[in-house]
């Protein structure tokens, strides 16, 4: 089993949620070009890694952009 130190688990959390700001902005493109930049400015605020990947999720399942702000909004 590998053990990490405070520091290079912090590190691979900050990677970890990099790469997924980078999923959900690149879906929001997609699916809402028209509001994809202020929905993802909304979503930065979420900071449970968790809550992203549900919201990386949520993206492809989502009508509309109401339908997915009632989802990330929980998470604040």
């Amino acid at each position: 089993m590998v053990k990490f130190n405070k520091l290079e688990k912090k590190g691979i959390e900050q990677g970890v949620r990099r790469a997924l700001l980078t999923q959900i902005r690149h879906g929001l493109d997609i699916k809402f070009p028209k509001e994809s930049m202020m929905i993802f400015l909304e979503i930065q605020r979420v900071t449970s890694i968790h809550a992203l990947k549900i919201v990386e999720n949520q993206i492809y399942l989502a009508k509309s952009p109401e339908e997915l702000r009632v989802i990330y909004r929980n998470f604040y």
